[in-house]
């Protein structure tokens, strides 16, 4: 049967990490997660292609937003191959294979500085400032 694998399931065609990605930064956008960044780490490691770098406003703000982003890629068919965070959620990781998305709380975003650790990683895209913010 066309479509289906051994197990009867439907087959989900792998997504193009690029095109992931970038539905991850739509979805984390429309939730209103804040300063979201895509970084191409392909040149710098061979774990996975991007990384998708957000935060919340407020704990429950950034517990939103990962199931938001967990709701929308599961209505595709995608769902993540691990999912980690920390005990009270400040720093969620969803592993979706070629992208990893980090979901972060803002203080621990500014403890933990991804983008400053993965500098050399190019940034494919970055979400406007609010006005009136520098």
């Amino acid at each position: 049967m066309e479509g289906r694998g051994d197990s009867g399931s439907a087959v989900v065609p792998v997504p193009d990490p690029a095109e992931l990605s970038d539905l991850i930064f739509r979805v984390c956008d429309d939730i209103k997660g804040q300063d979201i960044v895509v970084l191409d780490v392909r040149p710098l490691t061979i774990v996975c292609d991007y990384f998708v770098i957000v935060h919340g406003l407020s704990l429950t703000h950034v517990q939103a937003i990962a199931e938001e982003i967990e709701d929308k890629l599961d209505e595709q068919g995608h769902r993540p191959q691990h999912r980690d965070r920390e005990r009270d959620a400040r720093w969620i990781v969803l592993d979706y294979g070629s992208v990893v998305v980090h979901v972060f709380s803002e203080e621990a975003r500014a403890f933990y500085r991804l983008e400053d650790l993965w500098a050399k990683a190019p940034v494919v895209r970055r979400q406007d400032a609010p006005e009136g913010t520098a």
